[in-house]
């Protein structure tokens, strides 16, 4: 049986699978949250990328109050006005 070579995604082509922009997807690959490899570039596979969504999503339904600032500030509804 012959292996499935899986497509690699660009940074552009990731940043769209991902509903980030390019420049959000790099820094997050700066700081080690997206796993990627460097050739020409960073490079990621399908399953690099659904695990960063998986990943997000479990932070997400643990802390669903950590999404609810604007600028580092609370919410004005989150401040009690």
């Amino acid at each position: 049986m012959a292996k499935r070579r899986d497509k690699w995604y660009n940074s552009k082509e990731a940043a769209e699978y991902l509903g980030l922009t390019v420049q959000h997807v790099r820094r997050l690959c700066r700081q080690g949250q997206i796993a990627h490899r460097r050739l020409k570039g960073y490079q990621f596979n399908k399953a690099m990328l659904d695990a960063f969504i998986r990943s997000r999503t479990v932070f997400q339904a643990q802390h669903p109050d950590a999404m609810k600032v604007r600028r580092g500030r609370p919410l004005d509804s989150e401040r009690g006005r």
